[in-house]
């Protein structure tokens, strides 16, 4: 790892903590509906390829629970941290290291990270004796994150473009 790749991982894992932070301070739904710490993963990904990107999303929950109690540790940053890897594994892998449009990898890696998190809420109800019925928790929660979901089609592909020549 060059010294530049991890002062990227820093700067966007700083940049998922703060945005994140700021977000929960306009109120406790805003940063569920705007999803601000996924568009650091997003960049990641697609910047730095899928383990720059695999990184940033382990890293960027934790910090932010551990630093700012954004997300709750539990079952909040839990949860994500497998979700956001795969955001990031996904857009690098898919749109950094394979060269696929990133009109297709950045839905592509929203639903994958989705299936994840179902699959992490499933385990966290069987390991907590609780039935979560799974998809409508999905349901929710996409419904809940609709404008950060469209922000993020729109901000991304728009940002990548504008500094992957920095990046090369």
């Amino acid at each position: 790892m060059s010294t530049r790749f991890l002062a990227m991982l820093a700067a966007f894992t700083s940049l998922g903590v703060i945005l994140a932070f700021l977000f929960h301070l306009l109120g406790p739904q805003v940063g569920r509906i705007f999803l601000p710490m996924h568009l650091p993963v997003f960049l990641a990904g697609f910047l730095l390829g899928w383990s720059g990107g695999l990184l940033v999303g382990l890293f960027s929950p934790l910090l932010g629970a551990l630093l700012t109690g954004m997300p709750p540790f539990i079952p909040t940053a839990v949860l994500m941290v497998p979700e956001m890897a795969t955001y990031g594994v996904v857009c690098g892998f898919l749109g950094k290291d394979r060269g696929v449009t990133i009109w297709l990898t950045l839905p592509l890696a929203m639903l994958a990270g989705r299936v994840v998190l179902g699959l992490m809420v499933a385990l966290f109800g069987a390991f907590l004796g609780i039935e979560i019925p799974i998809l409508i928790y999905i349901k929710g929660m996409v419904l809940i994150g609709l404008p950060g979901l469209v922000s993020q089609l729109v901000l991304v592909p728009l940002l990548v473009r504008r500094l992957a020549w920095r990046f090369e």
